[in-house]
């Protein structure tokens, strides 16, 4: 609810319950991370080469990439790692990271429009 009232308030946001998969992933290949606490932000946007913000310990224990950062739910907290998964130098650094649930040609197997 907090983030439908925050969308109402402003015109560059919007809130959408569901993409569907091939949506999903042309999000992905055009924003700079994701954040929230699913499973997706560990298992495939890796795969994007952008940054996650994993938020509390839902995904605890599992297995995670340099692209990851771990955060409590503190506002400031998460503010100041936005800024970090922007940051030029981090987008290099995950630039070489290397998925751990990704297979050869994964996502070219079951989306091959989107990468075309």
């Amino acid at each position: 609810s907090m983030i439908v009232k925050y969308v109402k308030k402003r015109k560059n946001a919007f809130y959408v319950k569901s993409f569907g998969q091939t949506y999903y992933f042309s999000v992905l290949k055009n924003v700079d991370g994701v954040i929230g606490n699913s499973s997706s932000g560990i298992t495939e946007a890796p795969s994007f080469k952008i940054g996650t913000i994993n938020i509390g310990d839902r995904q605890k224990g599992r297995i995670k990439c340099e692209s990851i950062i771990d955060s409590p739910s503190k506002n400031k907290k998460i503010y100041n790692l936005i800024k970090k998964i922007i940051d030029k130098k981090f987008k290099k650094k995950i630039n070489k990271t290397i998925n751990p649930f990704e297979k050869q040609n994964t996502i070219k197997n079951n989306i091959p429009n989107i990468l075309q």
